[in-house]
């Protein structure tokens, strides 16, 4: 999938929501899960901002899925207490899901 436009956007909102929830919400260490919740939906905001570019070296990735798997992850990791671990398990399976859904150049 080439460089898309809300893809780019999406990034932005999803960076610029991680920057007020570090400042909120992820304010200490105390909170392991906070953090790593916080710091999933950054992660997720600057891989759907590559997503969005058009540059040859991630042209034909399907980049998106690793952002959605981080969103996954996340929830699933708030479910069962263990956000880190969610947002790891899901930011893998996004990119096994991207891998194999990737289209050829």
């Amino acid at each position: 999938m080439a460089g898309s436009r809300w893809t780019a956007v999406a990034g932005i909102v999803l960076i610029l929501g991680a920057a007020i929830g570090f400042l909120t919400v992820a304010d200490d260490l105390r909170h392991k899960g906070e953090l790593a919740g916080v710091s999933g939906v950054l992660l997720a905001g600057c891989v759907l901002l590559v997503a969005g570019r058009n540059h040859p070296a991630t042209r034909g990735l399907a980049l998106h899925w690793v952002a959605v798997g981080i969103g996954i992850g996340i929830v699933a990791g708030a479910a069962f207490d263990h956000v880190l671990a969610g947002v790891g398990g899901g930011a893998a399976l996004g990119a096994l899901k991207m891998a194999i859904s990737r289209t050829p150049h």
